[in-house]
């Protein structure tokens, strides 16, 4: 495979909480950027990595061979048994490997710089630059041979992966777009070759063979498509662990304000679909500008990334002393604390989640935060507010279930 180099707020404090949200959202199946096994084994975590900005997804709950699997990700993303057989035919060739062999090296070592790695064989940039597979393992803290890491890549070069670390993906889309288009195992094997891989010593008859001979080794029991792998750290949508994925991405990236409203269900139209979805999925109470509560954006972020499902129904009159209360957060002042990414900062009518610094598409303005306001503004990018006419904010931040 030839390298290639990688393509590279005025605040109205209205609000006075009053609904939250009792369920997470269904269908979305995914990982915070943590560590999996600390997660899964204790969650007592500040979700909150230090090296990261985005999740990444992780693929898990898959039995069977290196094969099996692969062929499992790569339909659940999109692909049939077809065209994912002749995407296997090339990695069977690529690995030297009828199983897929994932720590394949064409180089061995110790020169590690040098030659092909993995089931695709990348070289050059796509190995070892900025934006290559070693420098995205080592952001998961996983090892670069780790198969589900090498079909994570692979699907974030194609563009059905979530950004990791600022970056988005989909400099390889064409090969994944062209395969989609291909009926055969063996016209799916040429154009993943061709568009995709870009060897150097093409083998078009040995990848062609061992996609047909996949695609009937698995043609009467298909293995069951890995219904996570196009969805996973979906860029809209709740995120599993992860306070912060999960408010910017049921949030809009830029300022909203609207005429002020109590109307029954006021905001929905102008709040992100995915966040509309969400919350119609889990209440139908959609009351007094339902849609621009700030209590219930936060409880939704919280109940729906399964962070905390027992957040309180309603109020910030009733989230503030649970907040402060609960075991399963470290309470600060504002006055005596800076917040970081995933806290929530509440006083008596008001909240909203700190997130990470971003630049808002429209106008370059930067925001810190998301939040609502009630009967004036839907989910969207909020300012870092630590003091008001009320008094200062309290900084709640999640330190795992008690």
């Amino acid at each position: 495979m030839k390298s290639l180099k990688a393509l590279k707020i005025r605040q109205k404090i209205l609000c006075a909480s009053f609904v939250s949200l009792l369920l997470a959202s269904q269908g979305v199946q995914v990982m915070a950027a943590v560590d999996d096994e600390l997660f899964r084994s204790s969650n007592e975590i500040l979700f909150y990595d230090p090296d990261s900005r985005s999740c990444v997804r992780t693929i898990g709950g898959i039995n069977g061979t290196n094969k099996q699997m692969t062929l499992s990700v790569l339909m659940g993303a999109g692909m049939n048994l077809e065209q994912a057989s002749g995407v296997v035919g090339n990695l069977i060739v690529e690995s030297g490997d009828v199983n897929l062999n994932p720590k394949a090296q064409e180089i061995k070592p110790p020169n590690t710089e040098f030659g092909g790695f993995g089931i695709v064989q990348w070289t050059g940039d796509r190995w070892k630059g900025a934006d290559g597979l070693r420098e995205f393992a080592a952001f998961q803290k996983k090892d670069w041979f780790d198969l589900r890491v090498q079909l994570e890549f692979i699907l974030w070069e194609v563009g059905k992966g979530q950004p990791w670390n600022g970056k988005p993906g989909g400099s390889e889309k064409r090969g994944w777009e062209a395969t989609l288009k291909e009926t055969t195992p063996e016209e799916a094997a040429e154009t993943w070759m061709r568009v995709y891989e870009r060897p150097g010593v093409p083998h078009l008859d040995l990848r062609r063979q061992h996609a047909r001979e996949t695609y009937n080794e698995f043609k009467g029991s298909p293995p069951a498509a890995q219904a996570s792998a196009d969805r996973s750290c979906s860029s809209e949508g709740a995120v599993n662990g992860n306070i912060v994925e999960t408010a910017r991405n049921l949030a809009w990236n830029y300022y909203v304000d609207l005429p002020a409203s109590s109307a029954y269900g006021y905001g929905r139209d102008a709040a992100k679909p995915i966040y509309v979805e969400v919350t119609s999925k889990i209440t139908s109470d959609f009351r007094e500008a339902y849609f621009t509560d700030c209590g219930a954006f936060v409880a939704t972020v919280m109940i729906s990334s399964g962070v905390d499902p027992n957040y309180p129904k309603r109020g910030t009159s009733i989230q503030k002393p649970y907040l402060e209360n609960s075991p399963k957060y470290t309470k600060f002042s504002a006055g005596d604390t800076q917040p970081i990414p995933g806290d929530i900062l509440i006083i008596a009518g008001h909240t909203y989640i700190y997130t990470d610094e971003f630049i808002s598409p429209k106008g370059g303005k930067k925001y810190p935060a998301v939040g609502a306001s009630l009967y004036s503004r839907p989910p969207s990018a909020h300012g870092s507010l630590l003091h008001d006419d009320r008094g200062t904010y309290t900084i709640a931040r999640f330190k795992g279930s008690q």
